[in-house]
């Protein structure tokens, strides 16, 4: 509703500078100065009103940003519970975990995983190379197949 009145007075205001604009004009050729300071006062209004449609954008955008904001927080938030549980989880398991990574041909093995193998953390990395070499010689052909 308000935006409806605000479109109208805008446009209102520029049809009525344009019309006086044009008509503002004395029978010598001369422009008719009351005709101009209306006109001039309908471009101020336009203005005005222009600017004010301007905030209002800028005001609605804010606060979608906030809201955007607030929900990445909450994500965040949420994430790091989830890691916290999850780390809590893993310790107390003493599982050995690995992850392979497909698509960037990285794995991941966890300190757990590394010491059950009789490795310290540093001599084993993340690249798959590295797995394939702790791997058996003899059992490297079923390794393959079954991979």
């Amino acid at each position: 509703e308000r935006r409806i009145a605000t479109l109208t007075v805008v446009g209102v205001a520029a049809v009525l500078a344009l019309y006086l604009f044009t008509e503002a004009r004395a029978p010598h050729g001369h422009r008719d100065a009351s005709l101009l300071g209306v006109a001039f006062a309908c471009v101020g209004v336009l203005a005005i009103a222009c600017g004010v449609g301007m905030i209002a954008l800028v005001r609605r955008a804010a606060r979608r940003l906030e809201g955007a904001r607030a929900r990445l927080r909450g994500a965040e938030l949420a994430l790091v519970e989830s890691h916290e549980r999850y780390e809590v989880a893993i310790t107390g398991s003493r599982d050995g975990l690995w992850d392979w990574d497909m698509r960037r041909r990285r794995a991941h093995f966890s300190p757990r995983w590394k010491s059950m193998l009789g490795y310290e953390e540093h001599e084993v990395g993340s690249r798959l190379a590295e797995w394939r070499r702790l791997v058996h010689p003899d059992d490297r052909p079923h390794v393959r197949r079954a991979i």
